[in-house]
This record gives C-alpha cells, structure tokens and sequence, in this order.
C-alpha cells in the first residue's frame, strides 16, 4: 500500500508539473497490452507527456488532467509500436516512414547497409519535426575478403578485416561511424565462400562485447551454430536448419532433430541468445512458384523454431524486409508463421515489442509501455489476443509523443 501510495503521488507530480502545458495526451477506453507479456488490463489508460510515458495502468488508478487531450481506443488494444529487427534498404528516412512509421512499426533494426548509409540510418526526424522512424544499424558485415554477403548481394555490404587492419579496428571504425551492433555472417553460402575463423569471430564478439555492442550472426547451416556459440554471439538471425534434416525430409518425410542439435539449441538458451527466425523470407506462400529444396528449408525452418520455443528460447520478430514479395508495415504473415511455430498470440506480440527492442539495443527507450519510455504507441481495432490478423487493422498511431496519420495501402 505504501509502495502504491507513493507511486500515485509521482504519477501526481509529473501531472501538477504539466497542467499548464497543452502537451498531454491521455489513450484511455481501450484492451492494454504491455509488451511485457503481463496480463493485459480489460480497460488500460496511458499518460503521455510530450514525448514521453507518465503513467500507464487501469484507467480506475490514474487520475487524468483536465487541460489533456483525451484519445479514445473505443474498446481496441493498446500496444507498443511494432519492432521489426530484421530490415534492409530503408536507409531513406521517408521510406521507413511511409513503409513503416505510418503502419505501425515505429522502429526497425536494419542487419546490412554500406558504411556510408549509417548516418542517413540515424536520422529519425523530418523536416517538420515528425518522427520518421528509429533505426538500429549494423553497416556492413564484418567478414573476411571475398566473404558474405559481398559476392552474393553488394560489396558496399562488406567490411573486411584485411581493409580494416584488425577485429578491433573493425569495430570501432563501425561504432564511430555510426553502427549501433555488429553483424557477422557465417554463411558459405552455395559458392563455398571464405569464412572467418574461429579466432578472427571470437576476436571480433569480444571487441564488441568491450564497446557494448551486440553481434548480430547470420546462421543458416546448422554446422556453424557452433562456431557462433563458441565466440558468445548475442542474436542468431535466420535458423540453423541441419543438413541431415534436409536429407531426411526429401527422403521420407520424417524429421528428427538429433540431440546433439538440440543441445545446441539448450546452450544458445542457456547463453541468452534471441532467435530472429525470419521464417517470412524463407516459408513460400502455397500459391508461390519455389524450388523443392527451398520449400524444404522453410518447412524446417519453422521446425527448428518450434524446437527453439519448446525449450524456452527467446525469439523476436524480424521478416527480413528488402526482399522481393516481404511485407512491409506490420509483418502480420511473421507473425502468423511465428504462431505456427507455437508462440501463443501474446507471446507473438512479445516477440514484436519488448524482444525485438533487445535486438535492436533500445530496450532502455522502446519495446513497452512503461513510464520514462518514448511514446511509440498503436491502437488497434479487435484484440490481437484472438486474432493476429486485426494488427492490419490500426485506428491510431502515436510516435515519439505525436500522432502519424495512418498509410492505409497494401502490405507488399
């Protein structure tokens, strides 16, 4: 009770402080959804002051200000912005906020761009003030000569070691000029590319770990899961599909994962390591013109997802935007395919909000409601609870504390 007390007489404070402002805007009449996988609260209310949080919870326990703007959820679900942490080619402020910011996802964490897009990466605001979008950003892999994802995309998306001197210089030559994690790639890919060693990735984690930064890996053959285990990555992006399994679905249809795979998996869980499955690049569409083995892998993908979940793991939300036929906006098919998987719907939302934040490193400022939170907030009409599909439905947007009229126009 005293705790409560106290509690309400801040929440007090902050709105004594701001009565004689017009920067208040209160979202009450609506399903409350946290992003932290609490229970939601029936009839929720949230306090924004300028650009932040002031007070959230049941609207029985907030006082609201008369000099306020109300907004009215009109019995919809409040949540946090939507978080993809998986994006390309949205370095354009004003394409990540018509694809984005007007649909939903007030931030994206994009996994490779050349070095010279990061500053265009950092900008958040138009020219108007409005918010356009947050970006996480990794610049380009850090890899060897000749190594992915250079021969197979661009070699603007390559940082080599033998261009940068050292693990070390790599990284800092990144973090000043605007990188906010690391990316690696352990990926052969189908031409037998080189690989970093064991001792350049290792050196490369422990130069980013010593700035605070996270590695982001890009793991899709499970025979290199544990070389990304050994050097202590922090986020597996794609799924480590093994060859065997391969092997056993096109001979007959019978997978088994074996347990040495999913010790593995034990000890990613057991590290912390967030699984982002983009399993919307990977799982065609039944009406898509695709190869048997690509099917193959998108329909192991989601199996070794499913086994991710079904241990404990953690998993984020990320579709791989930038690539032909990915939805922009709310990647509402991502969230499907992660239901399929076996997240339950809040654990969807979850993995959308406060686990995609942690991808991205800005857990202290996005991902949920929460006071001292910037207020990136969604209202949506239905409750995503019973059916993922009403997130294509928005009602209103707030990013950064101000409304963004809503882009209504199709999601690919």
């Amino acid at each position: 009770m005293y705790r409560k007390m106290i509690w309400l007489l801040l929440v007090f404070s902050a709105f004594s402080a701001t009565a004689q402002t017009d920067t208040v805007l209160v979202i009450t009449n609506g399903q409350l959804i946290d992003g932290t996988g609490a229970e939601p609260i029936e009839n929720g209310t949230v306090v924004i002051e300028n650009e932040r949080i002031i007070a959230v919870g049941a609207s029985d326990e907030i006082a609201i200000p008369e000099e306020a703007t109300l907004i009215d959820a009109d019995g919809g679900t409040i949540l946090p912005g939507i978080i993809n942490a998986h994006t390309h080619r949205a370095r354009d402020l004003r394409i990540r906020y018509t694809n984005f910011t007007q649909r939903g996802v007030t931030t994206i964490c994009d996994m490779a761009s050349p070095i010279n897009a990061l500053e265009d990466l950092a900008q958040t605001t138009l020219p108007d003030g409005t918010l356009g979008g947050r970006a996480g950003r990794s610049g380009p892999f850090i890899t060897v000569e000749g190594g992915y994802p250079g021969p197979v995309f661009s070699n603007d998306l390559n940082y080599t070691l033998e261009e940068a001197g050292s693990p070390a210089d790599a990284v800092a030559t990144l973090r000043d000029a605007g990188a906010t994690y690391i990316k690696v790639g352990i990926e052969p890919a189908f031409d037998n590319l080189p690989l970093l060693t064991d001792e350049q990735l290792q050196a490369i984690v422990s130069a980013a770990h010593e700035n605070d930064m996270l590695v982001q890996a890009h793991v899709q053959n499970a025979d290199y899961l544990e070389m990304a285990l050994d050097a202590d990555i922090d986020v597996l992006h794609h799924v480590p599909v093994p060859a065997t399994a391969i092997a056993s679905l096109a001979a007959n249809r019978d997978v088994m994962l074996s347990d040495a795979f999913t010790e593995q998996l034990e000890r990613a869980i057991a590290m912390g390591v967030i699984l982002v499955p983009t399993l919307d690049v990977f799982v065609p569409a039944d009406d898509v013109d695709v190869n048997q083995l690509q099917r193959w892998y998108g329909e192991l993908a989601v199996i070794v997802t499913s086994e991710y979940i079904a241990l404990g793991g953690q998993v984020a939300l990320g579709n791989d935007f930038g690539n032909p036929g990915v939805q922009s906006g709310i990647p509402i098919r991502e969230m499907q395919l992660l239901q399929d998987a076996g997240l339950m719907p809040m654990d969807v939302l979850v993995a959308s909000t406060s686990h995609s934040a942690q991808v991205c490193d800005m857990a202290e400022d996005v991902g949920t409601l929460e006071v001292g939170k910037f207020a990136d907030i969604i209202i949506v009409n239905g409750n995503p609870l019973d059916d993922l599909s009403v997130m294509n439905d928005l009602a209103f947007i707030i990013a950064n504390g101000s409304e963004v009229p809503i882009n209504r126009r199709g999601s690919r």
